[in-house]
């Protein structure tokens, strides 16, 4: 090998460098990052009943909300649930206008029945439950037929309910 062989790898190897930094900085002032609040999940409860579980600042975390990116998170319940207004049933029921309906109470749709199922459940869906459910769907509902394990991060579950609180055809629910 000659030097020059080698000053040529040399060269090459520091250039790639170089316009990787450049590209990489060029791209943050093309694209600025969201500036990003996080969002923490609450002290564990060490009651488990429903009526007494630690309550959500929904506002504070609707105030930073992303209902787009609710929608991207809903692409985790697509092979089960449709989202659009009339949509057909599919293994699971559709999901517009989830918020504010009763709980285990479609027309049309089979629910699985049983001590812990979710027709066994009263009321309607809140934002409380709704959460709940979509953290660990057995927890609210142990009996249910919904195979999901559940959205872990807390950010992903307020998204998906800011996404489903704007499908409605009427007046979304109003924040609690």
């Amino acid at each position: 090998m000659s030097d020059l062989y080698l000053n040529k790898l040399a060269f090459c190897a520091l250039s790639t460098g170089l316009l990787m930094t450049g590209l990489n900085e060029a791209s943050r002032t093309m694209f600025p990052a969201k500036k990003f609040v996080a969002i923490t999940e609450p002290a564990p409860e060490t009651d488990r009943r429903p009526e007494l579980a630690a309550q959500l600042d929904y506002h504070a975390l609707f105030a930073v909300a992303d209902a787009s990116a609710g929608k991207a998170v809903s692409s985790k319940c697509m092979s089960c649930h449709r989202f659009e207004d009339g949509a057909a049933t599919l293994v699971g029921p559709p999901l517009f206008g989830v918020l504010g309906r009763d709980i285990g109470s479609l027309p049309g749709f089979r629910y699985s029945t049983g001590v812990g199922s979710l027709t066994s459940l009263d009321g309607a869906w809140t934002y409380n439950k709704l959460e709940r459910f979509l953290k660990r769907p057995r927890e609210l509902a142990s009996g249910t037929a919904m195979n999901f394990p559940g959205i872990r991060k807390l950010e992903e579950r307020i998204n998906l309910i800011a996404y489903l609180r704007t499908l409605t055809s009427a007046e979304p629910e109003p924040l609690p």
